[in-house]
């Protein structure tokens, strides 16, 4: 489903902006900016649910201290807000706002250095903490390191490397998303790749003290310039998986429909601020796979916690052949990692101590901790306090035809489509 309205939106933001007048028939910068801004508030509109009472204004958000952003091109809002007199901006309340957008008709790296300056200027005077999107949170916690979410006392046992991020993602989960949308500027993904780590390597050309701190709070949540876009994998909703180290692929690239990505963004921020069901995503068996971009870990410095930083560089050959789509799977497991799911899933203990557990790995050759790392990979469950726990929400375990032993979440309905369309695929074989 969210790729058929991405598609629909990606053709009418290309007939729309084509049929674009030119600046010099304009003649006033004010004006043809306010063009651009139109346009992508009409794509922002027709990308949203009816009845929902949401709205794509501009304005100024306001927090609860009553100190006032920057003025915002684009924002999707709840609810009613303060319209200015005699004019057609609003002055929404930050817990009111699910999404702050800059619109750049031309996007280089001067213009997205300005963007982030001022997601930074947002970041630090205007965000701030709210009541726990626990499920929001949680989800984004599970999708980067395999486990469930750290409870206040064992927040206070994290290393650096892992407290930095789940304050990052506490903040996140409040705060709206932030887009930058460009119509023209850099020419693929390769030169928006390229920009972005140009900006990287500016900020560290003064010696550390006097060095200008690049957030990934700060960074947009989703950069967008022509076909090409950079997305910010922080599992709201992208993520990839933190290797054992704590190094994460924060930043990735795609060259596929980037009004796919917006939405999703979009779409996960609504799901759980007003409790849609997951099956407003469809069960598509296609999943974005963008090409990751950076790497970051969180460390201590003697001024201050702050990252580190690795860039993946990629042939841009490479990039232009990358569909950024790939094929949906459910998780293949051994016989005894099924067995291990089936118990989680009926709700049955699987206990490190359990003498009949024990049994059942010795059977199989296996051990409790080889399990446990194994499902706790795949994102499926973990060991936590000598037991296994599961990570998703509606679970499935199933046997295939060829005797493939599979378990995947299953909440969108994508599980089910699998099944139903592999056997669909044998019968006509």
């Amino acid at each position: 489903m969210i790729r058929n309205v991405a598609g629909l939106l990606e053709a009418f933001r290309q007939k729309s902006a084509s049929s674009m007048p030119s600046y010099d028939e304009v003649g006033h910068t004010g004006m043809f900016g306010d063009m651009y801004e139109g346009l992508t508030r009409e794509l922002l509109e027709r990308g949203l649910f009816d009845g929902c009472d949401l709205r794509v204004v501009s304005g100024k958000v306001v927090n609860s201290k009553g100190i006032l952003s920057r003025q915002v091109d684009c924002m999707i809002v709840v609810g009613e807000g303060q319209q200015l007199p005699f004019t057609t901006h609003y002055v929404y309340p930050l817990s009111q706002v699910v999404a702050i957008c800059e619109v750049k008709k031309t996007l280089y790296s001067s213009a997205l250095s300005d963007s982030i300056d001022w997601f930074t200027h947002f970041r630090q005077n205007v965000a701030e903490g709210g009541k726990r999107r626990v499920g929001l949170l949680d989800d984004a916690w599970r999708g980067i390191f395999g486990e469930s979410l750290p409870s206040e006392e064992e927040m206070k046992l994290l290393p650096v490397s892992r407290r930095v991020i789940l304050e990052h993602l506490i903040v996140e989960a409040v705060s709206p998303a932030r887009i930058v949308v460009g119509f023209e500027g850099f020419c693929d993904e390769a030169s928006l790749r390229k920009g972005v780590l140009d900006l990287l390597d500016a900020a560290f050309d003064n010696p550390e003290p006097n060095q200008r701190r690049f957030s990934i709070s700060a960074f947009p949540n989703l950069v967008v310039c022509g076909q090409a876009s950079i997305i910010k994998l922080d599992g709201f909703p992208f993520s990839a998986k933190a290797n054992p180290n704590d190094w994460y692929a924060w930043f990735a690239s795609s060259s596929y429909n980037p009004l796919v990505y917006l939405l999703e963004i979009l779409w996960t921020r609504l799901a759980y601020l007003l409790k849609l069901p997951p099956e407003v995503f469809g069960d598509d068996l296609r999943v974005e796979q963008p090409n990751p971009l950076l790497w970051c870990r969180a460390v201590a410095s003697p001024y201050g916690d702050g990252w580190e930083y690795f860039p993946v560089l990629m042939e841009k050959e490479y990039l232009k052949a990358s569909s950024g789509l790939g094929s949906w799977e459910p998780e293949f497991l051994s016989e005894v990692e099924f067995d291990v799911m089936n118990l989680l899933c009926a709700g049955l203990q699987v206990r490190a101590d359990c003498v009949e557990i024990a049994k059942l790995f010795r059977q199989r050759n296996s051990s409790f901790g080889e399990v446990a790392k194994s499902l706790k990979a795949r994102r499926l469950a973990h060991a936590k306090d000598g037991r296994l726990e599961l990570l998703t929400d509606k679970c499935v375990c199933f046997i295939l035809p060829d005797g493939r032993f599979a378990a995947a979440e299953n909440k969108s309905g994508r599980a089910t489509q699998y099944v139903d369309e592999y056997l669909n695929r044998r019968q006509t074989m």
